[in-house]
């Protein structure tokens, strides 16, 4: 198998070419590698090393930041900088989240040990103008040698990996260290919310920046045209409005639906009109409006009695239902049908979308 290094990333001919994407509103770019180290070693020791290069690199980009090494989530906070940093190296996953808001910037990165020895990494940014590889990224990964590019089946964003790490599998924890597994369970609903709060502070800087003299001449771009397997994407950019479960993000990108703006156009409904009726802020009437305008019916999902597991989805300690969905056309054909299954949270005052957008199945199906 033919490989290339990560020494020199700019000169790479394919993977890690520095082709950059230039916008006047809010990018996003994603890579994902299967890798391996230009040198043996213990796994642990080896990726201790790319933490160790990481933060060197963090440190030199930011010596506002008292960084330091550290076991478990830690967060380093300064004037609009937030540096988080998931270390489980123990269990094979390091994950890092830099949020810059004077730069309208943030990134993550991911290194993971996979349970046959081997490894991946990859980097997801988004930002306003230049979307390129984070350098600090770059300098972590910088002995490592590629072997291919690769399309994960679950996007690996911070959030995501997190959950990953604070959920009960695949990694275990003493009964002795259940008070500690709280801790993270707590702080990863902590990290939630402030995603969606860092989410709607780019949104502001966003539209702050569309309303330039550049972004209002004619040769702006148009509104981008979202694609299916590019949900994870828009679940970022809209947290602090809607919450899109993994599992329906997976769902997404193997889904054959041919119509994918019109799934945007329901969740986009789901994040603003249905989310104001909720709150008291919109009439009902209006909601009804927008769901004929896109001849979609909105409504209960499943009788209790018929639903099946696929109805349910963990949420923070409890089991809900996705009890409500949006639905148009009435085919069991997966090109032609589109559902999407969610429920309404009281607490973060958002509508959690679980599947979409095909049928689930319930016990008369």
């Amino acid at each position: 198998m033919t490989t290339e290094t990560m020494n020199h990333p700019i000169a790479a001919p394919t993977n890690l070419s520095s082709k950059v994407l230039r916008s006047h509103t809010l990018g996003n770019r994603r890579q994902d590698f299967a890798v391996e180290p230009n040198e043996k070693g213990h796994p642990r020791t080896l990726m201790r090393d790319q933490l160790q290069r990481l933060l060197t690199a963090i440190q030199r980009e930011y010596p506002q930041l008292d960084i330091h090494e550290a076991q478990g989530i830690t967060t380093f906070e300064s004037d609009g900088l937030t540096l988080r940093i998931a270390n489980e190296i123990e269990q094979g996953v390091l994950v890092v989240e830099l949020i810059d808001l004077a730069n309208c910037d943030r990134w993550d990165a991911y290194w993971v040990r996979k349970a046959d020895g081997t490894f991946r990494t990859g980097w997801h940014r988004s930002t306003l103008g230049v979307v390129s590889e984070p350098d600090q990224w770059l300098a972590a990964v910088a002995d490592l040698t590629i072997v291919r590019e690769v399309e994960p089946q679950a996007s690996p964003d911070f959030i995501a990996m997190i959950a990953a790490i604070s959920s009960s599998t695949p990694i275990t924890y003493a009964q002795s260290d259940a008070q500690q597994v709280r801790e993270i369970q707590e702080e990863v609903e902590q990290l939630r919310q402030q995603t969606a709060l860092q989410a709607g502070k780019l949104r502001v800087l966003a539209d702050m920046q569309s309303r330039t003299p550049e972004a209002a001449a004619p040769e702006a771009q148009e509104p981008r045209k979202w694609q299916l397997d590019e949900l994870a994407e828009w679940a970022a950019e809209n947290a602090d409005r809607i919450t899109i479960l993994p599992r329906a993000i997976n769902a997404a990108r193997k889904s054959l639906y041919e119509q994918p703006q019109l799934v945007y156009a329901a969740l986009e409904l789901l994040a603003s009109t249905y989310r104001k009726v909720k709150l008291g802020q919109q009439e009902r009437t209006d909601l009804i409006d927008e769901v004929r305008a896109l001849g979609m019916e909105i409504g209960g999902s499943v009788d209790p009695s018929r639903a099946t597991k696929d109805y349910f989805v963990r949420w923070g300690r409890t089991r809900r239902a996705l009890d409500q969905h949006l639905s148009r056309g009435v085919s069991r054909d997966p090109r032609l049908c589109m559902r999407i299954y969610y429920f309404w949270c009281d607490e973060t005052e958002r509508v959690v979308v679980g599947w979409l957008p095909g049928h689930l199945d319930n016990s008369m199906s």
